[in-house]
């Protein structure tokens, strides 16, 4: 469900994204960032690092968050 992501991006819950990351084979972070780039989250210690970015789109305001996945 789209939703579900979107609703824990605008409400900076780190952990309910985390919990839907199901990449075992890699170890993952993630950041949750706002339009004015403050962030939630760590970014990792290591090298060789993945970085996928997404834009999640405020539900009835603008509200832009982004989120960014680490993969190593």
């Amino acid at each position: 469900d789209r939703d579900v992501l979107r609703n824990a991006a605008i409400a900076n819950d780190f952990d309910g994204i985390n919990n839907n990351i199901t990449l075992y084979q890699y170890g993952h972070s993630i950041q949750i960032c706002d339009y004015e780039n403050t962030c939630v989250g760590t970014t990792p210690n290591a090298s060789n690092v993945w970085v996928g970015t997404y834009i999640i789109s405020g539900r009835h305001t603008y509200s832009p968050h982004l989120i960014r996945l680490y993969l190593w």
